[in-house]
């Protein structure tokens, strides 16, 4: 095959620089381009132009060959991907605790064959924070792209097999775009992961960038091409910083910098100096490159403590610089034979291979670093006791499966306290039961997750039903026997508008006081971003003392927040300084946020120390 030489594009290789850029700094969650991540779709749509190009000029020309088409593609993305997958690997073996290097290599593997995007559709949402330490997330649209070279060619052959006349190639793809756009804004609204991940709803985008070379013989006069391109750049730009992750996406939205993006390839302004300035042209060359590199360097530092500080978050983007510099000159720029990639791509493959099935990194561990690491999973009988689960606490379920003989059995003679609350009530109900008891204090429990107490009901039917009756039946008929009320939950839930939540708790609050009960609002714990069992351990296997790198901050700050408002109700049992483990590696949080017995001893301490509390009881 005979490949065609274009004169170089300084404006897409200035696209380039800002779709890259444009992603870095939104998974480095810098505020100022909450719509970054639609620099995958700038991609996406310079990819279908050059490919269209590339493909239909081959095929007019009769010069194409689909073997030495796929195969330039894979000199082209492979060889960079395999430097990042062995170095990331190597990292990994050393750093990772076995389970997450075992999952990391799963993830590799689903990177290195090109169906990634499959694999995370059963995983988790591009946006959750779960998917915050998959350091191979990103590489789902490498796939993308590699199915659309798989495929794109073969309905190119075909459509110019059957189709040989231009304006009916135009209509025939016009039409095949608008249709796959269709569907990618129907299936956003009904499957939103599978939109997201998949080719068939991100093909319009691709297909979009061979509209714009179908229709690229418009070639208007110098002053056009440059209000073409500024009106293409201010579209673009309000897309990166206007849009966000809360929009349905892929969508209607989407068209924001698919359009944007087609009205600067279509301009072909060039002349620019800005265009051809070194530095911008040096973000677009290495674009790939820095693309693979920047979400591994900021998922490690993440997995190893690193502050969000604007200073750390610089320092990692010079570093993924640096590697993306070192991969561009040195394995981009290298032709390498057939049989030396062969042979880098079995090998790795076998290696990750052995790697999804084995912990083969698990002796250079501590035994203690183990244990504590996996803590929640070897002592769930420990917790399901502590919460009540399935009996006074609902994780799961009917409300129907709620003992309410048992959990709200009030007793005569004694004072009777009610603790209402999701999961985060559930885990102090064991501690404060037995500490309560020890005072001639009856605890009765009301707890199910899936939504907050508050009398605005929302959230999963097994949980509003509980919640529900507590607020509108049982207290009402019992109100004379129940001495105080205990509100307990994760504050932060990270769906939760903080100033919705200060109007729901008032609201429920007002509510309560109408009936003259005495309530108590135990504050916001700690929320960590991995779990700290994780922390604990690598800080025993590594000589660290990392945990407060790892909080998230903003639920600090929502703590103060709720304090300084309900000051008249608060408890607050948010820690500053995490403690020690207790005796055999007992870690005070067995999760992200959730109380071990050890920790809601600790907390429980804390409650009934304080004199909000003391006037109650």
């Amino acid at each position: 095959m005979n490949f065609i030489k274009s004169p170089f594009r300084y404006d897409i290789n200035a696209l380039r620089a800002i779709a890259v850029l444009s992603v870095i700094f939104y998974h480095y969650q810098f505020p100022f381009l909450s719509g970054g991540f639609a620099g995958v779709d700038i991609f996406f749509v310079i990819s279908g132009f050059l490919m269209s190009k590339l493909i239909l000029t081959g095929l007019e020309k009769q010069v194409f060959s689909y073997p030495a088409f796929l195969w330039r593609r894979i000199q082209r993305i492979v060889p960079a991907l395999l430097f990042l997958i062995l170095l990331v690997s190597l990292t990994g073996f050393l750093i990772y605790f076995p389970w997450d290097l075992k999952a990391s290599s799963i993830n590799a593997l689903g990177s290195l064959f090109f169906y990634s995007n499959i694999l995370y559709l059963h995983t988790a949402s591009y946006f959750d924070a779960s998917s915050a330490l998959n350091i191979y997330l990103h590489t789902w649209s490498l796939s993308v792209e590699f199915q659309f070279y798989l495929l794109y060619p073969l309905l190119l052959i075909g459509l110019h097999t059957v189709i040989n006349q231009k304006p009916w190639q135009i209509l025939t793809i016009g039409l095949v775009t608008i249709s796959f756009f269709t569907m990618s804004v129907i299936l956003t609204t009904t499957q939103p992961i599978y939109s997201f991940y998949l080719l068939p709803s991100r093909s319009w985008e691709l297909l979009a960038g061979a509209m714009v070379f179908l229709l690229g013989n418009f070639k208007p006069g110098r002053l056009v091409r440059q209000i073409f391109a500024g009106a293409g750049y201010l579209i673009l730009g309000a897309g990166l910083v206007l849009l966000d992750s809360k929009l349905p996406w892929p969508g209607y939205y989407t068209a924001i910098p698919v359009l944007g993006t087609s009205v600067i390839i279509i301009a072909d302004y060039n002349d620019g100096a800005v265009f051809k300035n070194q530095v911008i042209q040096f973000f677009g060359k290495i674009s790939y490159s820095l693309y693979l590199w920047h979400w591994p360097v900021y998922v490690f530092s993440q997995y190893l403590g690193f502050d969000n500080s604007v200073i750390v978050k610089l320092s990692l983007i010079a570093l993924s610089i640096m590697l993306a510099f070192l991969s561009y000159t040195f394995i981009e720029q290298k032709k390498i034979s057939y049989k030396t990639l062969v042979i880098a791509f079995a090998s790795m493959g076998a290696f990750l291979l052995i790697g999804s099935q084995y912990q083969i990194n698990r002796f250079i561990f501590k035994k203690l670093s183990l244990e504590i690491a996996e803590y929640e999973n070897t002592h769930m009988s420990e917790r399901n006791q502590q919460f009540s689960e399935g009996k006074c606490f609902l994780s799961k379920g009917k409300f129907a499966d709620f003992d309410k003989a048992f959990c709200l059995h009030l007793q005569a003679g004694r004072k009777n306290l009610l603790l209402i609350g999701d999961s985060h009530g559930a885990e102090l109900s064991q501690s404060l039961k037995k500490a309560l008891s020890l005072r001639g204090i009856n605890l009765i429990q009301a707890t199910a997750s899936g939504c907050l107490p508050l009398v605005r009901n929302y959230g999963l039917a097994h949980c509003t039903k509980l919640i529900d009756y507590i607020y509108r039946d049982f207290i009402l008929k019992n109100k004379e026997h129940i001495d105080g009320i205990i509100l307990s939950a994760n504050w932060a839930r990270g769906h939760y508008d903080k100033a919705v939540l200060v109007d729901d708790l008032d609201n429920t609050i007002t509510y309560l006081n109408k009936y003259n009960f005495k309530i108590i609002l135990l504050g916001q714990t700690e929320v960590y971003r991995i779990p700290y069992p994780y922390i604990a351990a690598r800080e025993i296997q590594f000589h660290l003392k990392s945990s407060k790198n790892y909080r998230d901050p903003q639920v600090a700050d929502l703590n103060k927040l709720l304090q300084k408002t309900f000051f008249k109700y608060y408890v607050p049992i948010y820690t500053d300084e995490s403690p020690d483990l207790l005796s055999g590696g007992i870690p005070y949080f067995f999760d992200e946020n959730h109380l071990t017995k050890y920790g809601a001893d600790l907390a429980t301490t804390k409650i009934l120390a304080h004199p909000l509390t003391k006037k109650i009881l």
